[in-house]
């Protein structure tokens, strides 16, 4: 009976994660939630117009461009969507190119591929050797990080030479504002109008008594309220999905068992929560123009030239920043502090 439209994660007191959550707590509820959304199976984590954002051709370019034999790493992997585009045009090219993938959630995606994933570890402290790679890559990934941290480790790993690529969530643009909306109807759902609250309180009433007939009406209104709310939504949008799965059952909550249908409210709620903490996380992570030359700077004081920015647009929309850089042919790796 149960959706799997959802990751689940145990719920938590606070769902509005403000600049005043302290950042170790909040790294633990993102992972949490990363690991559960990537083990149900799902490889993209950017929409927009209702749909998946997808840059597959853009990748293809960039990896078609690399030299045979590239070490390539890819941050931020989640089930290794990038990773794999590198596989496939490393294969058709006969490019014989060696794929890394990190996340600090605990992936372990199956692959055809051989590619090295590596799970449970942050991109701003990695396991890999000084000047392994001569290339890295982010889509939606870089930017959750302690970016200057992460921009330390990147040079540390990387040769003369190295290339990188990172695709950034934009602050301005409608990705950004899509999710806002996203993120607002299931608070709405859940905080304001409560009614993962109400659908459980039916299950605490005598079937057939007065008192369950009038918090059955008190649902009803409630939903049909939050779906003239939902009206004009895309398709896809988590609010109106979760809605619809408590109204139906709900509405036949005498056809199920009671102890079933308690668990299905619950862990339906603590799905919920998890997609806003993912939302919250994500607006978190988005860079307007003057942070992404705040970055560009980081990466230029650490040897990196040729560094650009630029946004990608679709439909006359910003929907992320592109940044490349080339670490100098001069530059050694930036060594790991013994001490740290």
């Amino acid at each position: 009976m149960r959706p799997v439209f959802f990751a689940f994660i145990p719920a938590t007191e606070s769902t509005n994660l403000t600049e005043s959550v302290p950042r170790e707590l909040l790294i633990n509820q993102s992972a949490h939630a990363w690991t559960n959304y990537w083990k149900s199976g799902r490889h993209d984590t950017c929409f927009t117009g209702g749909g998946a954002f997808s840059q597959r051709e853009y990748w293809r370019r960039v990896f078609a461009g690399l030299a045979p034999g590239t070490a390539l790493l890819d941050l931020a992997t989640g089930n290794g969507a990038v990773a794999v585009i590198a596989a496939e045009v490393s294969e058709e090219q006969n490019l014989n190119l060696e794929i890394h993938g990190v996340d600090q959630a605990d992936i372990n995606p199956e692959s055809e591929f051989d590619i090295q994933f590596l799970g449970n570890t942050e991109i701003e402290s990695m396991p890999y050797a000084d000047g392994q790679f001569a290339a890295v890559t982010s889509q939606f990934g870089f930017e959750y990080s302690d970016t200057n941290q992460a921009i330390g480790e990147i040079s540390r790993i990387t040769g003369a030479g190295a290339r990188v690529h990172l695709l950034v969530h934009a602050k301005q643009g409608e990705v950004h504002r899509q999710s806002e909306e996203r993120l607002k109807r299931v608070r709405e759902l859940v905080n304001d109008r409560a009614l993962p609250e109400l659908a459980l309180s039916l299950a605490q009433l005598p079937v057939g008594s007065n008192r369950l007939s009038k918090a059955e009406k008190k649902f009803q209104s409630k939903a049909a309220a939050m779906y003239r709310r939902l009206e004009g939504a895309p398709p896809d949008d988590v609010a109106g999905y979760a809605l619809k799965y408590l109204a139906d059952i709900a509405g036949q909550i005498s056809r199920y068992d009671l102890e079933d249908y308690r668990r299905c409210v619950r862990e339906l709620t603590a799905d919920l929560k998890a997609y806003m903490i993912r939302l919250n996380a994500m607006l978190r992570a988005a860079r307007d123009e003057a942070q992404m030359r705040e970055i560009k700077a980081a990466f230029g004081s650490l040897g990196f030239e040729h560094i650009a920015t630029r946004p990608l647009m679709e439909h006359g929309e910003q929907i992320a920043w592109i940044l490349t850089a080339e670490k100098n042919t001069g530059a050694n790796p930036r060594r790991r502090d013994p001490r740290t």
